[in-house]
């Protein structure tokens, strides 16, 4: 067997980060000596275990005083417990190996992360931090020695303290809660809450801080009570439009550090760590005014109200929900039939099939290569480029099986919960996994017995929002007067006898040009000829010259500043206006368009669910410009009464001069109905 130290762009990319870290000195290999077939990627349990004898003779010639695992199988090895998840980053002291260790992920994972710009950032400050931090050793790494003081579940009351949790799941909705830790500037302890049966726990907390607050306060359940709404590290980060959102990255990158305690065991030492470090970290870190504002006024209010969303849940019809279901079987047995009929493809879910059903029938592809194994992609955009008949039926398979999988099937056990994010998207919208629900499903999404659901929507918001950032009069004066934006255009292009196909294209022009779509755009999403469609984005531009004016100096605003902005004073970075690829390029031109419109009307929508709350508390849902709420019967007028009140008072600040329109439904389900 053959040493192979971590090569290619793994190994680069090793080397520029310990350099970075300023780490000279150092030895590099690896876990397995044997390369795997061709056919597999991962080593079995027999040929690592062939390699160890190896591992241990190098640790011993080099006595190593750090020692830094790379991926599942050294972290493995080192002793590390828990998901690769929660090893990274982490650091122990091994007796056996008489070495500091420290855990991070494998550089070939934090590559796969790439496209996405603030997950990669993440990935790469933390292991930064991590490495600056190894870069001293165990006699000189600044981590304090603290006294963690272990305690069973009790009710306590208190004026502030910094809360971690440790959990066996990253989902809040089924994530058990092992270990919570604290620390109120002066004491730290943590709380086991493994095996506990004891009587109900109800800790009053007068001002809380957190790092992922919606996270751990679904975990926390009502364990705990907040006089306000908790402080969350990580959204102040985001606030500061940081890349790395990460509690150890950021800290790192200010200068602190985190404590050690040799008394605790693996989850119970994590919490407290971490209850530490957020503390200094929410003390450390400063906002600009404009950054403040949307904390205090917009974003760190919605916590405990989101946070009661995802606990509360909505009610299913299951019934309804198995019936639906019996119908899409019965649908895919058919298409799967199809498929095998048209290519011999006895599972379309196998991209092995599928790869060697185009490969016999000599179909040209789109040339893309997997990430993982190199071969030929069958992913949706291959498919959307293929013409022939087998790729369409795939992405019908495709869009089918999706459906059944992410929207169908939590509706079956009669009770649906949904996790949000403040800090989701980059425009600054709430973002949850309850937003592209079709509307089948959401007609199986129903209000709890004795309740309905009170629905408000924004009508028009982004082209209200567009008409008064850009000025534009022939747009505002439609708005006054309280004629159609999507009408006009079709009756200038068309006449007063404009056809339901003609309107939803110029509709469908007006949102492209805000979303900074282009000709092909329009042609693609109305299905109409590309000549149809340049005579359509002329006839907007005639109609609305002002607006698209500012729309194309938003893009050369973002080249000199580097974001763009929205009537708030949000900031969104747009580093790719810079980029070598044109693709990427183009897509933070869009982006530089559309983010301060939209990013304007998630502001506006989260206030209103702020000014509601302050005086009624029952909010169930949000999903784009939609608040909907679930009310006693008797209380629906009352609701009505609030929300209109509290979505008109977010809109006046904004959409000032003209009238902002607001639909309000009362259903038994989610559904719009008059």
């Amino acid at each position: 067997m053959v040493g192979r130290p971590i090569v290619g762009q793994s190994g680069r990319l090793m080397r520029e980060w310990m350099n970075k870290a300023g780490i000279e000195n150092y030895y590099i290999s690896n876990m397995c000596k044997y390369v795997p077939p061709a056919e597999r990627n991962d080593p079995t349990e027999e040929e690592l275990a062939a390699c160890l004898s190896e591992l241990e003779q190098e640790v011993e010639k080099w006595k190593p005083s750090v020692i830094i695992g790379c991926g599942k199988y050294a972290t493995d090895w080192l002793g590390f417990k828990g998901s690769q998840t929660q090893r990274n980053g982490r650091v122990m002291w091994s007796e056996e190996k008489q070495a500091q260790c420290y855990a991070m992920f494998h550089p070939s994972y934090i590559m796969r992360k790439r496209g996405s710009r603030r997950a990669y950032a993440e990935l790469v400050g933390g292991v930064l931090a991590m490495l600056s931090l190894a870069a001293g050793g165990r006699e000189s790494a600044p981590k304090e020695e603290f006294k963690f003081i272990p305690k069973t579940p009790y009710t306590y009351r208190c004026l502030s303290e910094s809360i971690d949790t440790e959990t066996d799941n990253l989902d809040p909705r089924v994530a058990t809660l092992n270990y919570s830790g604290h620390y109120n500037g002066g004491n730290t302890f943590v709380i086991d809450w493994r095996d506990y049966t004891g009587e109900k726990i109800r800790t009053h907390v007068g001002v809380a801080v957190m790092h992922h607050a919606l996270y751990d306060m679904v975990v926390l359940g009502d364990r705990y009570t907040f006089d306000s709404p908790p402080h969350d590290t990580m959204i102040k980060l985001w606030e500061k439009d940081e890349d790395d959102l990460s509690l150890k990255g950021a800290a790192a990158r200010i200068g602190l550090h985190g404590v050690s305690s040799k008394e605790l065991g693996f989850g119970a030492e994590n919490a407290a760590q971490d209850a530490v470090l957020t503390w200094r970290l929410h003390k450390a870190l400063t906002l600009e005014p404009y950054q403040s504002h949307l904390y205090e006024s917009i974003d760190r209010p919605l916590i405990p109200i989101l946070a009661r969303c995802t606990l509360a849940g909505m009610d299913t019809d299951a019934e309804g929900a198995q019936v639906l279901s019996e119908g899409i079987e019965a649908k895919l047995d058919v298409l799967r039939e199809r498929i095998r009929q048209v290519s011999g493809v006895e599972n379309p879910n196998s991209d092995e099939q599928v790869r060697q059903a185009f490969k016999e029938m000599h179909i040209q592809l789109l040339p893309k290569r997997t990430t993982k194994t190199k071969k030929q992609s069958v992913d949706k955009s291959v498919l959307e480029a293929c013409e022939h008949p087998l790729a369409k039926l795939l992405l019908y398979w495709n869009d089918i099986t999706l459906q059944r999988s992410r929207y169908l099937k939590p509706l079956l056990p009669g009770h649906i919960q949904f996790t949000y994010k403040i800090h989701g998207t980059e425009t600054g919208r709430i973002s949850s996994d309850g937003q592209n629900f079709p509307a089948p499903m959401r007609r199986l999404i129903r209000a709890r017995p004795g309740k309905k659901f009170v629905i408000a929507d924004y009508s028009g918001a982004e082209l209200r929002v567009a008409a008064v950032m850009s000025g534009d009069e022939n747009l505002l004066q439609m708005f006054k007067d309280g004629r159609s934006p999507h009408k006009e255009l079709a009756v200038r292009l068309y006449g007063r006898d404009y056809t339901e196909r003609q309107y939803v294209a110029t509709k469908a022009a007006n949102f492209e040009k805000l979303y900074g779509g282009g000709v092909k755009k329009l042609a693609e999403v109305t299905g109409m000829p590309l000549s149809v469609a340049m005579e359509i984005f002329a006839a907007h531009e005639q109609a609305y010259p002002v607006l698209n004016e500012w729309l194309d100096r938003q893009v050369q605003l973002a080249y000199s500043l580097g974001y763009s902005e929205t009537m708030h004073g949000r900031r969104r970075k747009l580093p790719d206006l810079w980029s070598d690829h044109a693709v990427k390029r183009s897509h933070a031109e869009r982006q530089a368009k559309n983010s301060p419109i939209q990013g304007t009307v998630g502001d506006m929508t989260k206030e209103a669910m702020d000014i509601y709350e302050e005086t009624r508390e029952d909010i169930i849902h949000q999903c784009h410009d939609e608040i909907i709420t679930e009310v006693d019967e008797v209380d629906v007028e009352h609701s009505k009464d609030v929300l209109s009140y509290a979505m008109m008072k977010a809109a006046r600040e904004v959409v000032k001069g003209i009238p902002m329109e607001i639909d309000l439904f009362v259903s038994d389900r989610w559904e719009k109905t008059k």
